[in-house]
């Protein structure tokens, strides 16, 4: 399922987009939690970012997050930025 799969099913269902907001987030706070609990992700990432209340905070947990779906091969790379680079398990 991919996100944007996720957020136009919500759309469907939950035409507040409040209600839809609150819903992806979870979504998002229950696969970390997840993987920190079985111990795919280490806790560190948000907590030690929790003084950044900027969008670029959150690029370590972001990292760690996608790093793991690339090394369990749920996909296959990914890129943050720039078009015409492609970031591996930076």
């Amino acid at each position: 399922v991919t996100c944007y799969a996720l957020w136009r099913t919500a759309a469907e269902l939950m035409p507040d987009f409040v209600q839809r907001n609150t819903f992806a987030r979870n979504v998002g706070r229950g696969l970390y939690n997840e993987a920190v609990k079985t111990g795919l992700l280490s806790s560190s990432s948000p907590e030690s970012n929790k003084g950044a209340s900027s969008l670029t905070g959150t690029l370590p947990t972001v990292k760690s997050i996608l790093n793991l779906f690339n090394t369990t091969q749920y996909i296959s790379n990914y890129r943050l930025g720039d078009r015409e680079q492609v970031s591996q398990n930076l």
